[in-house]
């Protein structure tokens, strides 16, 4: 992607999704001489299914229900992170944060009106 004026274009040169991940992790093993046999990949996708069966090592994170069957179908380890974190808890603020900024806010507010209401009273 190309950034014009702090934005990027949308422009993406090359999106390695599904079967790419496993062309491109089979080329990087040619050029590096690794052993893909004795290669680890993770991933939560059943479109990640190709890299997954490309190593020799699949282990699937928090699957998704594809995922998930396919392998208790291969006997590929499952692991599921004991308290998961989702997208939305990342990104919204969290109550302490929210709580101190309307806490701050109101201070703001309350020192705002007592300034206003002495200096008004001093005229």
């Amino acid at each position: 992607m190309e950034a014009r004026n702090g934005r990027y274009t949308g422009e993406i040169e090359f999106y390695c999704y599904g079967e790419q991940k496993a062309i491109v992790a089979r080329r990087i093993a040619t050029e590096r001489g690794y052993d893909l046999a004795r290669c680890s990949a993770y991933s939560d996708s059943i479109t990640d299914e190709p890299l997954l069966a490309a190593v020799g090592h699949p282990t699937v994170v928090n699957p998704d229900k594809a995922l998930r069957r396919l392998a208790g179908e291969r006997g590929w380890p499952v692991r599921i992170f004991a308290a998961p974190v989702t997208l939305r808890a990342r990104i919204r603020p969290q109550v302490p944060v929210l709580a101190g900024l309307l806490v701050a806010g109101g201070l703001a507010a309350a020192g705002g009106a007592g300034w206003w209401t002495r200096s008004r009273s001093r005229r």
